[in-house]
């Protein structure tokens, strides 16, 4: 039988509802066993609206099944058919009253996102957008994603961003981002993937008054929609324009001047956490914004590390773990002094009463406060200074977390080894530690995976390094070129003796 003449007869069948459910299995079947060039010319020998309609039915299973055949046949589609050819269809299904058909439709949508412009007429596709902008409200969480997704995608473009005001579907965005706050906060979602992607477009965000909107809510009297708004504002600030756009706006300044509102408690229990990690990525753009014009944060950073509150300390540690990360914060931030001091001291110190939880953070943050990203000698004598602050003798505490039987512990260990082994104090440092270099090329020792391959990337770096003799670097080279996971053959010895 020709592919022309099983398709047709398929479609025919589809006409019968009795039908319906085998039919679709066939079809299913069928088109996922056949390579993709022969999938896609049976797919448009199809009636696919016939397939269409097996989602107007009560029956749970014939609209799962069709989900899957109409999933598997528009994949077949070049990029942008699906939603051209079939955008009426594409349209039913986004009010259907089924997330799973809902979800199958937009998926389409974000599959074609990129070429829609190109192969749908405007007309036709804000008609389909405004049921895109309604799905953000859905009940449904899967869908509401789905459709923020697409209208993220979508709005990469300038045409994308102009449907959103345009008057066909900015009516459609009012009434759902007005309905409840949880719809407001995914639209601001959207508008804050969108603004994070480049400096134009998140102009055309601002221009269109979608940035504002999203700042005005920080002025906002539930304190739930704040804490959203500053997760949300601090991704933005990951972003070098997003954090000039940030500071330009005031945003720095509010938030500083809420972490000193001691009056309002809920709002800091909430909100401080949010806030810290907010600077920090603020901090890691621009380190001099910290130093010179928002000193309280730091110090107030440096003061939680008194904190008894774990959830405090935690993103405390991790806060000033992503400040101090680059070479150029940590020149920055060395200008502090004492306060800095005390605090390096102070995580050590903490080491031995954190619960363990926090101990990896810990470990993890001082592995930054060591760490450098290049070569330049200020850096590297700065890093040596911090490091003689923590105790008497770090190496001690450093090598006892390396050692430690809890693979979380010992990983954080290895990662302050790893800074180490970075710089060439470091490597004397780690020649001049008995029985160190031994302890990282003992293969019997480590049970996981990533304990071994940082074991091998520190004696990698010190391989190379001539802080150590000839014979020391020739055994470094032996194992490093037996790779991470090396296994030393076990010789068998037959010994003759009574059976």
């Amino acid at each position: 039988m020709s592919r022309e003449i099983w398709c047709t007869e398929k479609s025919q069948l589809l006409k019968t509802a009795d039908n319906r459910i085998p039919v679709l299995n066939d079809i299913k079947d069928y088109i996922s066993s056949l390579p993709h060039d022969e999938a896609k010319e049976t797919t448009t020998l199809l009636q696919l609206p016939l397939v269409f309609d097996c989602l107007n039915d009560s029956s749970d299973e014939q609209i799962e099944l069709a989900c899957e055949v109409l999933t598997v046949c528009l994949s077949t589609l070049d990029l942008g058919d699906g939603t051209s050819h079939f955008f009426t269809d594409l349209g039913r299904a986004l009010n259907h009253p089924h997330a799973q058909v809902k979800i199958m439709a937009l998926n389409e949508i974000l599959r074609d996102s990129k070429f829609i412009f190109n192969k749908i007429s405007l007309v036709n596709f804000k008609t389909l957008y405004g049921y895109v902008v309604k799905c953000i409200g859905d009940e449904n969480l899967s869908v509401a994603t789905v459709a923020c997704d697409v209208v993220s995608e979508i709005c990469k473009t300038p045409q994308g961003i102009n449907l959103l005001i345009s008057q066909e579907v900015n009516p459609i965005l009012v009434e759902v981002t007005s309905s409840n706050e949880m719809n407001r906060i995914r639209f601001h979602q959207v508008v804050i993937n969108i603004a994070k992607i480049s400096p134009d477009l998140a102009i055309e965000m601002e221009k269109n008054g979608f940035l504002r909107d999203v700042i005005d809510e920080l002025n906002s009297k539930d304190v739930l929609v704040q804490l959203n708004i500053i997760e949300l504002l601090s991704t933005f600030a990951e972003m070098e324009h997003g954090c000039t756009y940030l500071e330009n706006c005031k945003v720095l300044s509010k938030l500083c001047d809420s972490l000193q509102d001691t009056e309002n408690v809920v709002y800091l229990q909430l909100c401080e956490p949010g806030i810290l990690k907010f600077f920090g990525h603020i901090a890691h753009q621009n380190p001099d914004i910290l130093i010179e014009t928002y000193p309280f944060v730091l110090n107030h950073l440096f003061m939680n590390l008194n904190s008894n509150d774990n959830t405090t300390l935690g993103v405390t540690l991790n806060t000033l773990s992503y400040i101090v990360d680059t070479d150029e914060s940590k020149l920055k931030i060395d200008r502090i002094g004492v306060n800095l001091y005390k605090s390096i001291t102070k995580i050590v110190e903490g080491l031995g009463v954190f619960p363990n939880d926090i101990k990896v953070k810990a470990l993890h943050c001082l592995a930054n406060f060591l760490n450098v990203n290049g070569s330049d000698r200020n850096v590297t004598e700065t890093t040596r200074k911090w490091y003689g602050f923590m105790t008497e003798n770090p190496m001690d505490w450093i090598m006892r977390y390396a050692k430690n039987p809890f693979n979380e512990l010992k990983m954080g260990g290895l990662v302050v080894l790893g800074s180490l082994s970075k710089q060439y104090w470091g490597h004397e440092v780690m020649r001049n530690t008995p029985g160190l270099i031994e302890f990282l090329m003992d293969r019997n020792i480590e049970t996981i995976k990533e304990c071994k391959v940082l074991k091998y990337d520190i004696v990698k770096k010190l391989a190379e390094s001539p802080s150590f003799n000839h014979e020391m670097q020739k055994s470094m080279k032996v194992f490093v070129n037996e790779g991470p996971f090396y296994v030393q053959g076990v010789t068998e010895i037959a010994l003759e003796g009574d059976d």
